[in-house]
């Protein structure tokens, strides 16, 4: 069975969270196959304060402020049993930053913080990469970024 948003043609991305006769639920979904939003526990959060513009496009910035592994296995571990996820195997995802910390995103803060399944993580880190090159040279406002990254991958509205 399926459970979620949908589409009426509008043009507008569908979300559809699969349960199983258990009761778990598979990471919701949008757009094309393997890409996840995430969910609504994680609407995101930007790091305060905020890092300067200079600070995000140096290279090794995130490395400063990456939380430590124990801290990201810990809560992917929580936040799979919490979402009721139906793979529980912690190597099935990555524990990501929603707003990611090349573009701002609070370090520690579980609302940016959530297990996205690998194959959509890879697709997501395509896009922050690209969007980090925008900001960094001055195409787009990291604003502007942040919100792309929302409205792609943020909890479906």
């Amino acid at each position: 069975m399926t459970a979620g948003c949908s589409s009426s043609g509008s043009g507008q991305a569908t979300s559809t969270s699969t349960v199983t006769g258990s009761g778990s639920v598979a990471p919701p979904s949008t757009g094309p196959p393997g890409v996840v939003r995430a969910p609504v526990s994680t609407p995101g959060a930007l790091a305060d304060p905020a890092p300067s513009l200079t600070q995000l496009c140096t290279a090794g910035y995130t490395a400063t402020v990456r939380p430590p592994v124990a801290y990201t296995t810990d809560l992917k571990r929580r936040q799979i049993a919490e979402l009721g996820y139906s793979n529980r195997a912690l190597s099935a995802y990555e524990e990501d930053h929603l707003v990611p910390l090349e573009l701002g995103g609070a370090p520690r803060d579980p609302k940016n913080l959530w297990p996205e399944p690998i194959d959509s993580a890879r697709v997501k880190d395509r896009e922050e990469g690209a969007l980090h090159v925008a900001v960094c040279t001055h195409r787009l406002s990291l604003a502007e970024a942040q919100q792309r990254i929302l409205a792609d991958w943020g909890p479906a509205k």
